[in-house]
């Protein structure tokens, strides 16, 4: 079958013809919070999954094929079951002629459009809205015959009917409706006219009144407007519609994928994403992953993670037949540029038991298209398997599963593991998980944590970052470059009572094992702070966290950068919050973790509840990270030196060594210019003879050293610069002063730029 074109001028023709029909939603919005992007309020689109087209939005489902379509209403798990109904277009004409029967066709997609052709010059047209799916019928020329031009449609579906000329329903009772709205006319000059539906026996007959159709110029539309029309009821009883948002950044294309779960009904759920790029602005539609019964029929807990080599995303969920029914872990990936899908899906775990919670960390580098994707194994412990992701975009699995932790035989388990978002430079990640001792006499929660490559090798053993019986410590988070590492969790009394946000760091060097520090208190207010997530952020770690609003019932999001190796805040924290919306479950991404040593903002996406009339919805917000900038320069084995945190509003800096010798003593030099002097095979870039040098003291077990600076704050210390740079006394080091002097290493240098 011959089709005409679908390029832009054939796209602005139509909409010029009055292309305005659609699935709509009369589920109300919140405006989002200053500054904040809808991360998917206001996204749609098309996707074609494995030979089906599907078009969704944010209040629908509908899968379209070659006789009609079938349209699932998102009444999310307040429904026992998925309510939809599916229209086939049964014919066409004038009210005197015969009826044409439509011809069957597959459509052809374009972006968020599908058109079909059914015979006779007329054309069934459907584009997606934020709203819903738009349906048209465009007549390229006079149908024969007189009398009111008439569509015909069958209708098949549970719900009962409703409705008079101005607008057909299905209604599901206590939950809403599925619409057939207002019939419209439109003519190729723009001339408009209203027209009318029935139910008819098996279906609805739409029609335009024959004075408009004799007088019309042609093309000319006629469009109904089928949509889900929701009862405004309480959400008392927490009925969620998107939940479990994750995050992850593509540097090449400059943009995040955001993926959420979207409930339909028990026991369907769909996994959905919606590029956002570096600029907050939607990228391309709505994605949809994973949806109705294509392979899973319930997807939940959906994780992604990034390629840099391939600028492709990784997308993992739980899938399983329905509600409570044994689960698997699936995935597929998403073209960073294009939001293409893989051809199919890969099963990554299939046990007979509960495969859950699944994790990724990408792979920033470029000498490796693999990621790791980790997850729990009920009454087993925690699993982790490489996959490849190449630019062809269909995944498979590489070596063999890893048990990560193996927990048969004992009275704890292990589940809801965090891993690293990224290798960073290190190449390494650590993985991060609750163990819960339900044997206790009063059972709690503890965090344990285990290294791996990148090639899914054991490196660290499980260990042990939490160790007490009288505390919680739940939802756990990890942040890391490959070699120092973050872990962060809400810990709360066992009896009950206050919440706070607490972490240790573990650094991995390779030949060594992994030391931890002792628990670090990050924040514990007189309020509740909880459900943290940690993103890696260059040169410091940022925090994003559900915080207390004292003044409401309504939690926020408040943001905060951490110093990148004692885990101290640095600066002020941002919040943000509304007066209406309750906000969880925040997930946070940088650009650090897509490209090795990129500086970036982030890109926080959280849930957002209307407690008293809608269910959740998924946002996004851009936060822009400020804790001084670093320009970092070669070094010559001695270790790396970083600033924590430089601002003008700060009573301090601190200056660390990292990655140095342990037990090694050591001194730093700060300068305002750079010496750029070469010694040996090394460069000496501070100038220790026209700045400054103290002891740093002797490194630690970890190689780590840490100095810090007093300073006075003022505004004027903004864009201040000074050199750091480390040296340390080393046997066999490559740097001598004098003949026969004490042998030093040189570590990396930074230039920092106050803010």
């Amino acid at each position: 079958m011959s089709r005409p074109s679908l390029g832009s001028s054939s796209l602005i023709q139509l909409a010029a013809a009055g292309l305005l029909c659609g699935l709509t939603s009369a589920a109300q919005e919140r405006p989002a919070p200053a500054g904040a992007t809808a991360a998917w309020r206001h996204s749609h689109g098309m996707s074609e999954i494995d030979g089906k087209l599907w078009a969704n939005g944010p209040d629908y489902r509908v899968e379209l094929d070659e006789a009609g379509i079938e349209y699932a209403a998102a009444f999310g798990t307040r429904a026992k079951e998925t309510q939809q109904a599916r229209f086939d277009l049964l014919g066409f004409g004038r009210a005197t002629g015969a009826l044409v029967p439509a011809l069957p066709d597959h459509p052809e997609l374009s972006q968020t459009l599908a058109v079909y052709e059914r015979g006779s010059g007329v054309r069934e047209l459907y584009q997606t809205r934020r709203e819903g799916i738009e349906q048209s019928f465009v007549f390229e020329s006079p149908l024969a015959g007189s009398g009111d031009l008439v569509v015909r449609l069958a209708v098949e579906s549970s719900l009962a009917r409703a409705g008079a000329a101005d607008g057909l329903a299905l209604e599901a009772p206590g939950l809403g409706a599925i619409t057939v709205g207002a019939v419209t006319g439109i003519d190729a000059t723009g001339a408009r006219t209203a027209g009318s539906m029935r139910w008819i026996d098996g279906g609805i007959e739409l029609s335009l009144p024959a004075a408009f159709v004799d007088a019309a110029a042609y093309p000319l539309v006629l469009d109904p407007l089928i949509g889900t029309e929701f009862e405004v009821d309480s959400d008392a009883a927490n009925n969620f519609d998107d939940v479990s948002p994750a995050i992850a950044h593509d540097w090449t294309n400059g943009n995040y994928l955001i993926v959420w779960t979207r409930s339909f009904g028990l026991g369907d759920s769909d996994i959905r994403g919606q590029r956002v790029s570096d600029a907050g602005a939607l990228v391309g539609g709505l994605i949809t992953i994973e949806a109705g019964a294509t392979v899973s029929p319930s997807a939940t807990s959906p994780s992604v993670g990034n390629v840099n080599l391939t600028d492709m995303y990784l997308v993992a969920w739980e899938s399983s037949s329905g509600f409570l029914a044994q689960s698997d872990i699936k995935c597929r990936s998403v073209n960073a540029a294009t939001g293409a899908l893989s051809a199919g899906t890969l099963t990554i775990a299939a046990t007979a038991t509960y495969d859950v919670d699944p994790v990724i960390g990408g792979e920033a580098q470029t000498s490796d298209d693999e990621v790791i994707v980790a997850w729990s194994e009920l009454d087993a412990g925690i699993r982790a398997r490489q996959v490849n992701v190449p630019a062809s975009g269909n995944p498979s699995l590489v070596g063999s599963e890893l048990d990560v932790s193996n927990t048969v035989g004992f009275t704890y388990d292990d589940f809801e593991p965090a891993i690293s978002k990224s290798t960073g430079y290190g190449g390494n990640f650590l993985i991060a998980w609750e163990r819960y001792f339900g044997g206790a006499a009063t059972p709690y929660y503890d965090v344990r944590y285990a290294v791996i490559d990148r090639n899914a090798n054991l490196l660290v053993t499980t260990k042990s970052a939490t160790v007490s019986t009288t505390t919680d410590e739940r939802n756990v988070a990890v942040a890391g470059d490959g070699v120092k590492f973050a872990i962060v969790y809400d810990q709360e009394p066992v009896a009950g009572g206050n919440i706070g946000i607490y972490g240790n760091r573990v650094t991995y060097i390779s030949g060594t094992s992994a030391p931890i520090s002792g628990q670090i208190t990050i924040l514990d207010g007189p309020f509740a702070e909880s459900d943290p997530d940690v993103s890696n952020t260059l040169d410091s770690v940022t925090l994003a966290y559900v915080g207390t609003n004292i003044l409401s019932s309504n939690s926020p999001i408040v943001i905060q950068p951490l110093d990148q190796v004692d885990l101290q805040p640095c600066g002020s924290a941002s919040g943000f919050s509304d007066s209406v919306l309750d906000y969880a479950s925040p997930v946070i991404s940088s650009a650090a973790e897509s490209i090795t040593n990129s500086p970036g903002d982030v890109l926080v996406a959280f849930y957002a509840e209307d407690t008293s009339t809608s269910p959740g919805e998924i946002w996004a917000q851009r936060y822009s990270v400020v804790v001084g900038q670093n320009v970092e320069s070669t070094g010559c084995g001695g270790g790396r030196t970083e600033i924590g945190c430089a601002l003008s509003t700060e009573t301090e800096v601190k200056v660390h060594m990292t990655e140095g010798f342990a037990g090694a003593p050591t001194w730093l030099i700060l300068s305002s210019h750079a010496l750029d002097m070469p010694i040996g095979p090394c460069v000496l870039w501070a100038d220790p003879f026209n700045g400054w040098i103290q002891s740093s003291g002797t490194a630690n077990s970890l190689g780590e050293a840490s100095s810090t600076i007093a300073i006075a704050p003022t505004p004027g210390l903004a864009g201040l610069q000074f050199h750091a740079q480390h040296i340390s006394q080393v046997a066999g080091g490559p740097v001598t002063f004098t003949s026969g002097g004490p042998a030093y290493h040189l570590s990396t240098a930074v230039l920092v730029t106050f803010e």
